[in-house]
């Protein structure tokens, strides 16, 4: 990591690779290593400065406020001698890209943006709302940087006179029509919607843009055979094999029931392989046996299998050809395993191998008798045990919101393997 001064400013950044000058800048609350993939996957066609904003990372920690971070950026540039790069900033990076480009006009030679806002309020209703409630529980500068800026109008967008990329995702929690507007005021401005995305999934840790960004930065239609994108030629021509994965409460078997319907293929749900009745949980070796045999039998020509139990499960799906993990947030997930779980309870529902929920494990601090404290305590490890797995599996199909989802499965019938693996991958949501 090296940095570079502004006044009493450090800016800490990585470089990496050659070829002309690309900058990236992440957004609110994270730092350049957002952008690890999508370094890998350009550092072959550009040089790639990926920077800390300031009061980031490992930059200084100073006052914030995007005038302030676009002027950081633009003597970052004239420092190092850069010669009119091109700049991708996501998110609030994009917000400082745009402001880059008006501030200092001439210094960029275009300008990406993705999921970026001219104002607090082209975000949507219920993302502000919680933004809000966020500030009133913990005020803090980031926050309070969503809330008060910035505050670009359409009259100074017209302005820019650089070729301008401007992209989002179809789940956005930026409004469609505030991304348009953005797209209709920059004159000769390119707008692409990323189907099924959500605000961040095809950028943090994802190497998804970087066939996008070198057609716009390079005019280059031919990057997808230049090695830039993630190869996938080891993909089938079809899906077969699928495994859901994801934090309790996040509806694997809801999702691989209809994906194997989708597939007209059978599912398998891993809990009632490796529990016995009366909540007993089977001898490893046992469980393993009945899995095989399910494949063996049921499963022969394609299966779908959800479920987590990685001890049990170790070197089982080698030959999976996609991993759908349903990473949704917290509080998505304790809703719906708290209406699931009063539900079972309710109706008396039998779950595998005459198991029911038990309304006594309701008052129990246990994890071990009580699934909604487990889902709690444990959701931050799954979480990182599945963002280490979709760092190193490029199998792992990243849903970060249950409208992905749904997306994702509406897909599967019209597309090919290859292009579902391709889905935008890892995002916090």
């Amino acid at each position: 990591m090296r940095e570079t001064r502004r006044s009493t400013i450090h800016l800490a950044y990585s470089v990496a690779g050659s070829g002309p000058p690309l900058i990236l800048l992440h957004g609110n609350g994270e730092d350049s290593r957002i952008f690890c993939a999508l370094v890998a996957a350009l550092r072959s066609r550009f040089t790639v400065y990926a920077l800390d904003s300031r009061g980031h990372g490992r930059s200084s920690a100073a006052p914030l406020g995007y005038s302030r971070m676009a002027d950081d950026v633009a003597a970052f540039i004239m420092a190092l001698g850069l010669k009119r790069p091109v700049l991708f900033g996501f998110s609030d990076g994009g917000i400082i890209g745009l402001l880059v480009a008006l501030r200092h006009p001439g210094l960029l030679g275009a300008l990406a943006i993705g999921g970026a806002n001219i104002h607090p309020f082209g975000i949507s209703a219920g993302e502000f709302a919680r933004t809000v409630m966020a500030y009133m529980r913990r005020p803090n500068a980031f926050t309070k940087l969503l809330l008060t800026g910035p505050f670009i109008t359409r009259r100074r967008l017209a302005r820019i006179n650089i070729p301008v990329l401007v992209i989002a995702g179809s789940m956005d929690l930026i409004r469609r029509r505030h991304t348009q507007a953005i797209a209709d005021a920059i004159p000769g401005a390119r707008l692409t919607i990323l189907d099924g995305a959500d605000h961040g999934n095809y950028v943090i840790d994802s190497a998804f843009l970087a066939p996008l960004l070198t057609r716009f930065f390079l005019h280059d239609d031919d990057c997808e055979s230049s090695g830039v994108a993630p190869q996938r030629s080891e993909i089938p021509q079809r899906l077969k094999r699928v495994r859901v994965i994801g934090s309790p409460g996040s509806g694997k078997s809801t999702f691989a029931r209809e994906l194997a319907v989708v597939l007209r293929v059978p599912d398998l749900e891993l809990d009632a392989a490796f529990w016995a009745p009366n909540w007993q949980m089977r001898e490893m070796d046992e469980g393993r046996e009945i899995v095989q045999d399910w494949l063996g039998e049921s499963g022969a020509n394609g299966w779908v299998i959800d479920g987590n139990w990685p001890k049990y499960t170790a070197g089982m799906f080698d030959d999976v050809d996609a991993i759908v993990w349903l990473d949704y947030s917290r509080s998505v997930v304790m809703w719906r395993i708290i209406t699931r779980t009063l539900k079972r309870m309710i109706t008396r529902q039998e779950l595998w191998n005459g198991n029911r929920e038990r309304f006594s494990n309701l008052y129990s601090r246990d994890p071990e008798k009580n699934i909604i404290v487990w889902a709690w305590t444990h959701f931050d490890s799954y979480r990182q045990r599945y963002a280490e797995l979709a760092k190193l599996d490029q199998r792992v199909v990243r849903l970060g919101n249950p409208q992905a989802a749904e997306s994702w499965l509406r897909r599967t019938a019209k597309t090919t393997s290859a292009d579902l693996i391709n889905y935008p991958r890892d995002s916090r949501v």
